[in-house]
């Protein structure tokens, strides 16, 4: 069985000391989705959770979006009439969906 490890998303900043010290008693570690060289601003807290502890684990996008991306695609490809249409509705509400897909219809 894979080792669980918690996941820090969306966002990359851990800003709450007493949040990832209470977090870390009860994973064995947390990852945060960041591409490599993205700069993070870490508090000493984190830092050394992260670099002395191995707590904090830093995974990169990429091999999920390579992953992803030919299903991506293929639906892109074989709905792109309706996506085109949705797309070109005038915005009247906070919402772009059509009235079907609001109302879960076809």
């Amino acid at each position: 069985m894979a080792p669980r490890i918690g996941l820090y998303f969306p966002y990359v900043h851990i800003r709450d000391a007493a949040w990832v010290k209470a977090t870390a008693l009860y994973w064995p570690a947390l990852a945060r989705v960041a591409g490599a060289g993205y700069p993070v601003h870490d508090s000493d807290t984190v830092r050394a959770l992260a670099d002395g502890l191995d707590f904090i684990r830093q995974l990169s996008p990429g091999p999920a979006a390579e992953a992803i991306a030919p299903h991506f695609i293929g639906v892109i490809r074989e709905h792109h009439a309706e996506l085109h249409r949705i797309s070109a509705c005038p915005l009247t509400t906070s919402t772009r969906a059509t009235p079907a897909i609001r109302s879960g219809g076809p």
